[in-house]
């Protein structure tokens, strides 16, 4: 899976509702920056046996991370309703483009079946950069299904 292409794909798809995303999770987020998005690559299986020979079938996670306000900042409740104002439309944007296909991009990937929303997690804490750093946001987590070519080594 071509993981560069897949995050500019999200970030195509978030940069509507006016979240800012990035390629690579930056060492510091400015305040004036915010809302972010990061996307960290999680586990995956692979799957070398249903589709034939020299071809993978990989299933990858990947969590979007949607950092809003910093922890304890504005008024009460003030918080919380700006980072649910992000939640419907973040899960109707990911259930729209389930080939991540965007305005600049309208060709799905080549390498990427399809991408489905699998959960979120509400309104939740973040830690980032370290756990001394919270954000109020939301993390959603998706699964990406594709299927990677591959030849054996000489000898194999």
């Amino acid at each position: 899976m071509d993981l560069e292409a897949i995050r500019t794909r999200l970030i195509e798809i978030e940069s509507p509702l006016g979240i800012q995303g990035f390629l690579r999770s930056p060492f510091a987020i400015s305040e004036a920056d915010l809302p972010v998005a990061l996307h960290p690559i999680r586990q995956a299986t692979h799957d070398q046996e249903s589709l034939g020979e020299q071809i993978n079938q990989e299933t990858r996670t990947m969590l979007i991370r949607v950092l809003v306000k910093p922890l304890g900042a504005g008024i009460s409740q003030e918080a919380e309703e700006e980072v649910e104002a992000y939640l419907d439309p973040m899960i109707q944007a990911l259930l729209a483009h389930p080939s991540l296909t965007s305005v600049a991009h309208p060709t799905p990937l080549a390498t990427i079946q399809r991408m489905s929303l699998v959960s979120d997690q509400g309104i939740t804490v973040i830690p980032y950069p370290d756990p001394e750093t919270r954000y109020l946001g939301l993390e959603f987590t998706i699964r990406l299904i594709g299927n990677i070519n591959y030849s054996y080594a000489d000898g194999e």
